[in-house]
């Protein structure tokens, strides 16, 4: 083979090794761009990413979220949120926003508390709000508003229980309790207000049973024992006032005291008003008012369920002293009952006194009184200074 034609075949051969070069690139190319392992793990790795970064809210939302107080109010939706905003002594008001349950260490309101739980259901299997005492002379808490809420438990205990305090105001409530407990407990409170309130006590109770749905109890140690023992030196309550309310227990409405400790029979409750409620005792009084002075109980239905047979605890309203009054004036221990539809047993009203000392003057008027035990039982009146018992209709039921 002579020179030029080997020239010939080389670069034949050289043209062809480079057309082979450049379709193996090609082909390279081709493949990566279309094999979905090379290209799409790292988007939908972004992907991930951009989805992880949008589901994470931000510092800033976080905080949005959180409620906070504007203009000394909040809404708060959950039981932690509830209990860190009633807290502390500043003005403030509490909107419950949404149906919750209550721990079983209630609600830990502070002073200057207005809570508003209108249109929500609040569940207590533990209690609802219990403010314990930590000083005397009416100073444990100042200044508590609850309005509204249906309030559902069948604790056997006291459901609300408020000790050594002032000023508490309880509006617009639907309570439900266990009928061997009590649903509003005060201990040695004053300037209460129970107000507009439905409370009905649930369950079964035997039938001497005397536990109050409404309590107003003097502090000693049997009948305050979870009080501090400095604080239960027979303190009672003053100025509370019960108005159009619907109370229905084993007895409705009582005012308690210590019939088991001698030396605290001479304390007494004062100011106590009930006035145009619904008062319902299923065992017992309906109405029951012990060692309580300037007492008004005005334009009430008031009746007891209890047989005859119960004796003094089927009175349908009860006022009675059982201890000797010391440095109160007579004319600031006043009875005053006027305009009340009252249904009995022994008696449908009953005053009395198991003391030396006596109740200031008595005004019974222009009440309907219905007495299991004939209509010349309806009405008693003794151990009073005086009296004035007129216009009132008596009849046997």
């Amino acid at each position: 083979m002579n020179a030029a034609k080997s020239k010939q075949i080389m670069a034949v051969l050289l043209c062809l090794a480079v057309a082979f070069s450049m379709l193996m690139m090609t082909c390279s190319n081709v493949c990566a761009d279309t094999d979905p392992t090379v290209a799409e793990p790292a988007q939908n790795q972004n992907n991930e990413q951009d989805a992880t970064a949008e589901s994470q809210p931000s510092d800033e939302q976080e905080q949005e979220q959180k409620p906070v107080f504007k203009n000394g109010k909040i809404t708060v939706n959950t039981f932690s949120e509830l209990c860190e905003a009633v807290q502390g002594n500043k003005k403030k008001t509490v909107i419950i926003g949404k149906d919750m349950t209550i721990g079983s260490h209630g609600i830990p309101v502070g002073n200057n508390t207005t809570l508003i739980a209108t249109g929500r259901t609040l569940k207590c299997p533990e209690g609802a709000i219990r403010i314990p005492g930590t000083k005397s002379n009416y100073g444990s808490f100042d200044n508590v508003k609850i309005t509204g809420g249906t309030w559902v438990s069948k604790y056997d205990r006291s459901l609300f229980q408020f000790v050594h305090g002032r000023n508490l105001t309880m509006n617009k409530m639907k309570i439900t309790c266990g009928i061997t407990g009590h649903a509003i407990e005060l201990i040695a409170c004053k300037n209460v207000k129970i107000l507009n309130c439905n409370v009905k006590g649930i369950g079964k109770a035997k039938k001497d049973c005397l536990e109050e749905q409404i309590q107003i109890d003097i502090a000693t140690p049997r009948t305050a024992p979870t009080v501090a023992n400095k604080l239960r030196k027979g303190q009672t309550c003053t100025n509370v006032t019960i108005d159009h309310c619907t109370v229905t227990g084993a007895r409705a409405v009582c005012a308690n005291y210590a019939s088991a400790e001698k030396k605290y029979k001479s304390k007494f409750h004062s100011n106590i008003k009930v006035t145009n409620c619904k008062l319902t005792g299923t065992k017992s009084e309906a109405l029951a008012l012990f060692n309580a002075l300037n007492v008004t109980v005005k334009k009430n239905t008031i009746k007891t369920k209890a047989p005859l047979s119960r004796g003094p605890y089927s009175v349908g309203c009860h006022i009675h002293m059982f201890g000797k009054v010391k440095g109160v004036k007579v004319k600031n221990r006043k009875v005053t009952i006027v305009g009340n539809n009252v249904y009995g047993g022994r008696e449908a009203i009953l005053i009395y006194s198991h003391s030396s000392s006596k109740y200031g003057k008595a005004i019974v008027r222009k009440n309907k009184a219905h007495c299991k035990n004939g209509g010349s039982n309806a009405i008693k009146v003794d151990g009073v200074s005086s009296k004035s018992v007129k216009s009132n209709k008596q009849s046997k039921w």
